[in-house]
């Protein structure tokens, strides 16, 4: 991809000849000749270049094969290059006097003092850095938000009103230029949006910062935020110049907000890959519509979280900006989900739960659950629910089952499990753990693998961290990659004294000890 830099001008101050001849005169005299020289016209002639081949500078135009953006000079589109001196900026500005990648920029300046050995700046294609108010067209950004800088060109000579300084080379540029193609992730069509909020977060301190600079000073940002870009809704293909904000915390996150047909579609993600400057990105963003009822997801929804109120977001921020509280996060999304009544979907806890884990041991005691599984492949095709043995079993005996049917009250704190639509919460049978791993990867494998790398905690975590707000991608919330820790509790005995659990370390399951303290509870529900 090419990458293109702003043109950026930059003026010093110059002193006319016989300014120092006259500093032995009276300082009213002195003042008016500073005066005079300062409002002095000049014409300047500077030759510009691009950079290397990544150094691209200026114009924008879309290349043949719609893949590539081709950057030049031009003409007879009224580009302007501002000229800032050691004191500010001239007044003026020169214009390009040929097409292509190098072109004589030629104009006339006035307002500030510059003398053979200043160094000036060029700016393109305005004064002030400012990303807002774009309207996601190529020739907008063209005209006004494809900054480039030639920094510290040495002015040569102040001869009779005209500047001669050395060649300038454009480079430094502050942001990179985006194509956004805006599809309905559930249908395929195009999204024709009429206005797209572009949020990033630096995520990784726990106290997330805005990662979007809306204006700059060159490399000084003056003022940080989301971009709102307002679009005309005729064609879903977007073009943003966006500047980043280098953190030392870890890669932004990205949340795109899109409006259109009254309807709302976000997509996040996690993974930004954008360097911070210089480059063309043409990136397809596949999204969704929300909120929706809880009834209406299909497996595109998972990640998603469910509100107190019955309806599905794409996060707990957005849940919490509508007035309600995350309660879950979706996790699988099929009639398989071991549960008679309920056969569209099962949801997991938005983290851990507290308190004690061990269970029952005595195997001749009633409310041991009669069918006990000696092999993996035994407990995944019985299909069991932990459902059924919640109720019965919600006592201090089984602290897990108690921890889990008690969840809303012991662990979430965000919000109640919505009140329709779906069942109590419960601690998940292992044929469950399966079907909650399958949605949360994509993958069809199950647990009679002695391991699988597409099981283990880091490839579960990848949708759940986009349910999360930053302030909550913290231990608790998503699954640990730990090998001390690394067992979560399941309903599905093995026999008298043994469980399956499902082991997120290793990415399979196993058994272990009813009395272990060592697996961990994660409630879900059926829906």
């Amino acid at each position: 991809m090419k990458k293109f830099f702003r043109i950026f001008i930059t003026c010093c101050s110059v002193f006319v000849a016989g300014l120092f001849i006259i500093a032995c005169s009276n300082s009213e005299d002195l003042l008016e000749e500073r005066v005079n020289t300062k409002s002095d016209k000049f014409t300047m002639t500077v030759n510009a270049t691009k950079g290397s081949i990544e150094d691209m500078t200026r114009a924008l135009q879309l290349s043949g094969d719609g893949k590539t953006i081709n950057a030049t000079w031009s003409a007879t589109n009224n580009e302007k290059v501002f000229v800032k001196a050691a004191d500010g900026w001239f007044e003026g500005s020169l214009t390009p006097q040929t097409d292509g990648a190098s072109a004589k920029l030629k104009g006339t300046i006035s307002g500030q003092t510059v003398s053979a050995g200043d160094k000036i700046t060029l700016l393109f294609p305005r004064k002030e850095i400012d990303f807002t108010g774009q309207d996601g067209t190529l020739e907008t950004i063209a005209q006004k938000y494809d900054y480039a800088t030639a920094q510290d060109i040495e002015v040569l000579s102040v001869e009779n009103g005209t500047i001669t300084t050395a060649d300038a080379t454009f480079y430094n540029n502050k942001q990179n230029i985006v194509k956004f193609t805006l599809i309905d992730k559930s249908t395929g069509a195009p999204i024709n949006a009429t206005h797209l909020t572009i949020t990033e977060k630096n995520t990784g301190n726990g106290d997330p910062s805005d990662a979007l600079a809306l204006t700059r000073d060159g490399s000084t940002v003056l003022s940080s935020g989301d971009l709102e870009l307002t679009l005309n809704g005729s064609t879903n293909v977007v073009y943003t110049a966006i500047s980043y904000i280098w953190s030392p915390y870890g890669t932004p996150r990205m949340t795109l907000t899109a409006t259109y047909g009254g309807n709302t579609y976000m997509y996040v993600n996690n993974n930004i890959t954008f360097s911070n400057a210089a480059r063309y990105y043409d990136v397809t963003v596949k999204m969704l519509k929300y909120p929706i009822e809880l009834s209406a997801v299909t497996s595109d929804y998972v990640g998603s979280v469910i509100g107190s109120d019955g309806k599905v977001y794409i996060d707990v921020v957005s849940a919490l900006a509508a007035g309600t509280k995350a309660s879950a996060i979706i996790a699988y999304v099929g009639n398989d989900t071991g549960d008679a009544d309920y056969k569209h979907g099962l949801a997991i806890a938005m983290k851990d739960a507290s308190g004690g884990t061990q269970w029952n041991t005595i195997g001749d005691s009633p409310n041991d659950n009669p069918a006990a599984y000696s092999t993996i492949a035994e407990a995944l095709a019985a299909k069991e629910s932990g459902r059924a043995l919640s109720s019965g079993r919600n006592t201090d005996s089984w602290p897990s089952f108690k921890t889990a049917y008690n969840n809303s009250i012991n662990c979430v704190n965000y919000g109640d499990k919505p009140s329709s639509g779906c069942s109590e919460w419960f601690l998940p049978s292992i044929f469950q753990w399966n079907q909650i791993a399958r949605g949360l990867t994509g993958e069809t494998a199950d647990f009679t693998d002695s391991a699988n790398d597409d099981y283990k905690a880091n490839n579960v975590n990848k949708k759940i961290l986009r349910a999360l707000s930053a302030l909550l991608q913290s231990s608790g919330h998503q699954f640990e990659n730990n090998s001390t820790y690394k067992y979560l509790a399941s309903s599905s005995e093995k026999a008298s004294s043994y469980i399956w659990v499902y082991d997120i370390y290793d990415g399979n399951a196993c058994s272990e000890g009813k009395s272990s303290a060592w697996p961990r509870v994660r409630a879900v529900f059926a829906f």
